[in-house]
């Protein structure tokens, strides 16, 4: 994570921050970020809300990472984002753009999930990000949707919006 990579002028950048979703492994994931925080932090799904993130602390008392930031994620909100990025047309100004050589798996993945009306609580309908089908691996959207959680967090989604 120490690596930098050169930008096209030759600018070093490194990692800043990125996000471990803590939804497997829990413990073992609050255990690698508490050993790597200057560049690690843990994050975790919730619920579509008014807003797309909130900072909560972990509580786990026996934890290394106790008291440590854990940023919990609206991934329904960022969905839409991508999703409606991913409409633009490619070369605009925020469209979703691919390289060149990307691989079949990453755009299934990333593209796995749609949105569909749902019946909610007392019988409302409300709209809900679903697989496409069962059992559909959509690790690549949770990929990109932390990362873009963590690019607001810093404040570098609002460079390129």
């Amino acid at each position: 994570m120490n690596s930098e990579f050169l930008k096209p002028d030759g600018t070093p950048m490194i990692v800043n921050l990125a996000g471990i979703d803590s939804g497997d492994q829990t413990d073992l994931v609050y255990e690698f970020c508490a050993n790597n925080s200057e560049w690690a932090i843990p994050v975790k799904g919730r619920p579509a809300g008014e807003s797309n993130y909130k900072i909560s602390s972990v509580n786990k008392s026996a934890s290394n990472a106790h008291g440590m930031q854990l940023l919990l994620v609206s991934g329904g909100n960022y969905k839409d984002m991508i999703a409606n990025r991913m409409r633009r047309k490619p070369g605009t100004n925020g469209a979703w753009m691919v390289y060149k050589g990307c691989d079949r798996e990453y755009a299934e993945q990333v593209t796995a999930e749609h949105k569909i009306n749902s019946k909610g609580p007392a019988g409302k309908n409300k709209l809900v990000w679903v697989p496409k089908t069962s059992h559909a691996d959509n690790h690549y959207l949770d990929t990109e949707v932390y990362a873009f959680a963590v690019a607001e967090l810093l404040g570098a989604y609002y460079a390129f919006n």
